[in-house]
């Protein structure tokens, strides 16, 4: 098995069992704010948690995810520059962040716990466009990477019962 392929299984497996889904996405970008003052980061994780709810993953609040035994953080990056050319360079990316233990911490039997990335959405979406159309690009990506992980998440389940 080449290492990206186990690289895969194990971000696969990393979505396996958990309890539930806090949805983070990271503050947007002032240009989105000042194109489309409905699109707030707010509203966007909103969105994004119906996807997630509409799929049949549960979301977490704040205070369900202190409750729950293996909880999952699904965070969504927005990164955005405006070009000399007057267009929009963007990159989103979605990934899942776990509490571990490390290894040398369990060694030296300590149990303090880090916040890790376990998966990411296979591929960094990326485009440029304009300014006209900057802000439904980047709501489409949003979603984009939003459903990679439903996928990846339910194909991990499916795995899991087998």
């Amino acid at each position: 098995m080449s290492d990206y392929n186990e690289f895969e299984r194990n971000q696969r497996e990393s979505l396996m069992a958990l309890d539930g889904f806090r949805i983070a996405v990271t503050p947007l970008p002032c240009e989105i704010e000042a194109f489309d003052l409905q699109s707030s980061s707010k509203k966007i994780e909103e969105e994004i948690e119906k996807l997630v709810n509409d799929a049949g993953i549960k979301t977490l609040t704040s205070e369900q995810y202190g409750a729950v035994n293996a909880p999952g953080n699904l965070g969504i990056t927005v990164e955005s520059i405006k070009s000399d050319r007057g267009t929009y360079v963007y990159a989103v990316r979605a990934y899942v962040t776990q509490l571990a233990v490390l290894e040398r911490d369990i060694r030296r039997e300590r149990n303090d716990f880090y916040p890790v990335v376990t998966w990411m959405s296979p591929r960094l979406r990326t485009g440029e466009v304009s300014s006209q159309l900057f802000v439904s690009r980047i709501i489409e990506q949003i979603r984009a990477v939003a459903v990679d992980f439903v996928e990846a998440y339910k194909q991990a389940q499916s795995e899991l019962q087998l």
